[in-house]
């Protein structure tokens, strides 16, 4: 999410459309990316769905087909 800034340190909570909320404290920033460790083990599909619907390609790697 661009114009979001998010300090080590900080309590959030992620809600994905269609899912329930999933809380979390950010452990790293850099840039405009964060590192999220949930409260919970996100459930293995629920990972991959948020994945494939809010992954951004990093700079310099190939672009997706």
């Amino acid at each position: 999410m661009r114009g979001i800034y998010f300090r080590v340190g900080a309590r959030l909570m992620v809600r994905p459309n269609g899912l329930e909320g999933m809380s979390g404290v950010v452990r790293w920033v850099s840039s405009d990316l964060a590192g999220v460790e949930f409260d919970r083990p996100l459930y293995g599909p629920v990972l991959d769905h948020i994945a494939a619907t809010h992954a951004s390609p990093l700079p310099g790697s190939p672009a997706r087909r």
